[in-house]
């Protein structure tokens, strides 16, 4: 989609009732949706130390969300090179889950959700909040 001819979806609100693997969010409503612009890793990664982190990303995540009610913004590219939709969640409180996310070291940013004429120095910025506190899946990067 070339820059001005982004489609602009509505808002939509859904209750979040669990996370699964790679921090996606199942909703009340069926759908599966990823966290645009965060990769977090899998449970079944090699690494020992990625997998605690994984675990700690689900069970923020799950503290932050299931049962709760969440705003889902949705922009192009609509979906991920996986085919799951992508959104920037937030909940009632107001809080960017996207961005919490990569500033606590849950993930990671994922570029291949956005175009190549998207500004991602917001999401490159959280993501090095992490980095420089060694938080997360950063801390054995010393």
């Amino acid at each position: 989609t070339p820059e001005g001819f982004i489609t602009r979806y509505a808002e939509a609100e859904a209750e979040v009732i669990d996370v699964l693997n790679r921090c996606v969010l199942l909703l009340d409503t069926g759908e599966q949706v990823r966290l645009r612009g965060v990769r977090c890793y899998s449970s079944r990664d090699p690494d020992q130390v990625t997998r605690y982190y994984v675990r700690e990303a689900t069970k923020k995540l799950r503290e932050l969300t299931r049962g709760q009610k969440i705003r889902l913004i949705f922009d192009d590219p609509l979906r991920d090179l996986d085919g799951n939709i992508l959104v920037i969640a937030l909940t009632s409180d107001g809080l960017q889950l996207n961005r919490f996310m990569l500033e606590q070291g849950y993930g990671y940013v994922e570029p291949t959700d956005f175009y190549p004429f998207q500004d991602l120095t917001a999401w490159y910025r959280a993501e090095s909040i992490a980095r420089q506190a060694y938080r997360g899946i950063w801390s054995t990067q010393k």
